[in-house]
């Protein structure tokens, strides 16, 4: 391999994991676009889609793909209004953002444990920051953000996510990731234990705590 296949390879990684910060956090924002998700993870998938494209696609995102060409057919047939582009837009993101996980971790061999664990830490940091020391800290990246008038009621912080709600189903959404790529990793329950603290004591949701218990109990 040579120097300019080097800077290749090089770039196409950095591209692949600025896609998966995006894909864990996917409420950051740079720009207020009025919306709680924001669309950095579809357009670095777009990016990398030309790089990681196979000609042989598994049937399930055959599917998926199927569902967005028949939501841009149905858009033919009614009124173009700002719902039916997000709609789109939403078809689309489903295909994409899935596709190109599946190319992306099979270009890595899979999500590395030091990844994940950068993660569960950089959520922790920032709720556990909001909690205890700086309500407002990066509530200017957050959509609805602001911790003030939440913290005076009673409910959690919001974490990166847009409400404590989000952020507990972030935290439940990891442990899952957790179980099931890293079971037999001895440095796991220290992480699960930390996202259980963000569950319990900084989004505390209740909503999503019922749902986790529940799905225990089957």
């Amino acid at each position: 391999m040579n120097v300019s296949d080097i800077k290749i390879e090089l770039k196409v990684k950095v591209l692949i994991y600025i896609f998966l910060f995006f894909c864990f956090f996917p409420y950051f924002q740079f720009i207020d676009l009025q919306t709680d998700s924001q669309p950095y993870a579809l357009l670095f998938s777009i990016l990398l889609y030309p790089i990681l494209f196979e000609k042989r696609m598994k049937i399930d995102f055959v599917l998926l793909l199927s569902c967005f060409i028949l939501s841009v057919g149905v858009l033919f047939f009614r009124n173009v209004d700002l719902g039916a582009i997000k709609s789109l837009i939403n078809y689309l993101s489903l295909f994409s953002i899935s596709y190109i996980s599946y190319r992306c971790l099979n270009k890595t061999d899979g999500l590395s444990f030091d990844f994940y664990r950068k993660v569960v830490f950089i959520w922790f940091a920032v709720g556990f920051i909001q909690l205890f020391i700086m309500p407002s800290f990066l509530s200017a990246f957050i959509p609805r953000g602001d911790n003030a008038l939440l913290l005076k009621t009673g409910r959690g912080v919001v974490g990166l996510a847009p409400e404590p709600t989000f952020y507990g189903i972030v935290s439940v959404f990891l442990m899952y990731i957790g179980y099931l790529n890293f079971e037999k990793e001895k440095r796991l329950k220290p992480i699960i234990l930390l996202l259980l603290v963000q569950l319990l004591v900084l989004s505390r949701s209740s909503m999503v705590i019922f749902i986790l218990i529940i799905s225990f109990c089957r």
